[in-house]
Order: C-alpha cells, then structure tokens, then sequence
C-alpha cells in the first residue's frame, strides 16, 4: 500500500508517479497505475520528497525536496532500490476508431449530465474528464459500457457552483481513444442552467437554452417517428433529443410506436 501524496500523471493516464511522505520514496507505474515501482533520482536517496510533476506524455519529471530543491530529468524506468528494469508498457488492444461526438450538457442545481453520441470500433468503457477551466482535467469518472448505438448520458453529482468544462473519451481494455470536443456549463446550487455550444471540432449547432425550452407536454410516438425527429418538431433543433432521453429515463434511442413520452418538461 502506497501511502502517497503529491501525485502526477500524465495527459494519457499511463505513467503516474507518487510521493510517498513517510520514507521519501518516489513511486511509479507505467501502466495506468496497475503495477507500481520504487525509484528516485539517480544519486539521492531517502529524501523526503514535497512535490512532482511532469509533462503532458510523461517523459519529464520534476520532484522538489524540503529545503527548497527542485529535482529534473527524465522520468525514471528503473528501480533505484534493486536495480532491477521496468519493462515499457504495451497494449495490445485497439483504439476506438473515433472520439465520441459530446453535443450536450444539462445542469440542474449541483448535477450534470453529459450526452454524447458513443464511439464506434471496439470499446468497452468511457471516461469523462473535467475541471474548471478549458482543458477538462483534475476531475474524471471512468465507466463501462460497450453499446455503440443510441446516445449515452452520464450524470456528474455534487459539483460545486460555477462554470465547469467536460470532455469525454472511449476506450478499449487497456487502450484509450481520442477525446471528445470541450463543452462548458454553469453549476448552481439553487437553480438550472442548460449548456454552452460545443467549444471543440465536433460542433453540434442547436444545443438548449433557458429560450428554447418549451412548455411540457405528452406526445405519442407515431410509425416512422424518431427521437430526432420528435426534438425538431417540438424542440426546434433535433440535437435536443437527449432532453427528451433524459425526462423519460431512456437508456437508449430506440423507441416504439404507440409509446408517450414527455416532451419539453
């Protein structure tokens, strides 16, 4: 058990190091955190180290030491205290063959909830990245699911109020993907808010507004109706069918003739 503090990890997820404050040892895992190894810098034991970081891929780190050293070079793949090697990591997996299309985000008081259109290829889980400014990051959620069809929604609980910033990625076993375009959404404890259009290259035109939201009301399903369709009817814009998703706790778009769902509530 690694009882660490100041922990760095890099921009995919698979190199991660770890203080460890008790006896000064720096950590690592170069394979998302599945196996870990001792190490230091070379020449400087049984430091107690205050602080690391490194680069976006990893290959730079910095550790910084009480009394106001700061320690850089490349990060370690050998075991200081042994000697022994740490094999690179490898995955033979396949990526997804796309990032997921994030279209939209709804909040409501200190929740939000993501809709994104899945990935295509072989996937069998998504993360959702996100954090207070426009790179997504410092927060984030992994969960499985394999489907490739429909929209998925994914609610975020217990955001504190203010402007968050979402992104999402798929993956396949040990492989990530691409991620998603960045969307923006307001968070109060005390009302609603519904989201931004997408910041990223993904742009989806027509995501809600407090003007778009229409009175609620009951629509049955007829022969040929989709829930694109029914959202462009009703709803102005068919990329608000997720909306429609939400207020009826769908799991996925397929829907039936003679169904009633609840629109614009």
């Amino acid at each position: 058990m690694i009882t660490g503090v100041y922990p760095a990890m890099s921009s995919n997820g698979q190199t991660i190091i770890v203080g460890e404050t008790t006896v000064g040892r720096l950590y690592i895992s170069n394979d998302g955190a599945s196996t870990w190894a001792e190490t230091q810098p070379a020449g400087n034991v049984d430091k107690t180290w205050q602080t690391s970081s490194m680069s976006s891929d990893g290959n730079i780190m910095l550790a910084g030491v009480f009394g106001g050293r700061l320690y850089l070079g490349l990060t370690p793949t050998t075991n200081a205290s042994s000697g022994g090697s740490i094999s690179a990591p490898s995955c033979g997996n396949a990526a997804p063959t796309n990032a997921p299309n994030l279209f939209q985000i709804t909040a409501k008081g200190n929740t939000a909830t993501v809709y994104f259109v899945p990935v295509s290829g072989p996937n069998d889980k998504y993360y959702v990245s996100y954090g207070f400014d426009q790179k997504a990051e410092g927060f984030g959620v992994e969960f499985n699911y394999a489907d490739s069809s429909g929209v998925i929604p994914y609610t975020i609980n217990y955001l504190f109020p203010g402007t968050w910033y979402f992104k999402v990625r798929g993956g396949n076993g040990c492989m990530p993907g691409s991620w998603s375009g960045v969307m923006s959404v307001k968070v109060t404890a005390f009302g609603s808010s519904l989201s931004s259009a997408n910041s990223g290259a993904n742009n989806v035109l027509g995501a809600a507004t407090q003007a778009s939201v229409v009175a609620c009301m009951s629509y049955t399903v007829q022969a040929g109706d989709s829930l694109w369709s029914i959202a462009s009817s009703h709803l102005g814009n068919g990329s608000q069918f997720g909306s429609i998703m939400q207020k009826n706790n769908l799991s996925s778009s397929l829907i039936h003739t003679g169904q009633v769902l609840k629109v614009g509530c």
